[in-house]
């Protein structure tokens, strides 16, 4: 439907600039072509949102309002696909207490502690990182998220982040 609506509105476009060329004899027909402009690119707008929304998170065990966030954030930050399941599956493996819930070790995102704003900023942090950073590869993404031997990490816990996360991305990889 995308794509179909793409093509209308190239259509549009293209007829609605050949018409201002020629306003004098077309003016009546202008507005209508405007109208079906807008219209056009509010229902494209309206079916990539619904494409996006309607991806199922059904198979994952998370609680339903942490679920209802993330969902949220990844339609805010664009996140489709690997992408998007890659913002579940850190929530699931980092498991972080309120204001460290992502995982997100900075300051200015570990700022609440109350477990609904630090939630939502949490995953906000994580959001961008993956936006900036995930090419597809986990593995080359572990090493930037996670990496082993730092110093924030005196156990050593890094080391399994990979496995875990690769793990949940494999259990609750998107079947579009």
């Amino acid at each position: 439907m995308i794509q179909k609506l793409d093509f209308i509105l190239h259509a549009l476009y293209t007829y609605d600039v050949n018409a201002w060329r020629n306003r004098n004899k077309k003016r009546g027909k202008m507005k209508t072509i405007l109208l079906l402009i807008v219209l056009c690119a509010a229902l494209r707008t309206e079916a990539h949102a619904s494409f996006v929304s309607n991806v199922s998170d059904a198979n994952i065990s998370l609680p339903e309002h942490e679920k209802a966030v993330i969902r949220a954030v990844a339609d805010e930050y664009g996140l489709e696909n690997d992408a998007r399941t890659l913002l579940y599956v850190i929530r699931k493996v980092e498991n972080g207490k309120a204001g460290k819930e992502f995982g997100v070790l900075n300051p200015y995102a570990m700022r609440y502690k109350d477990g609904i704003k630090s939630f939502k900023i949490q995953a906000q942090w994580a959001a961008g990182t993956i936006k900036k950073r995930y090419k597809g590869d986990l593995t080359s993404f572990a090493t930037l998220w996670c990496p082993v031997g730092v110093a924030n990490d005196p156990t050593g816990l890094n080391k399994n982040w990979y496995s875990n996360a690769n793990h949940y991305m494999t259990k609750w990889a998107r079947k579009e």
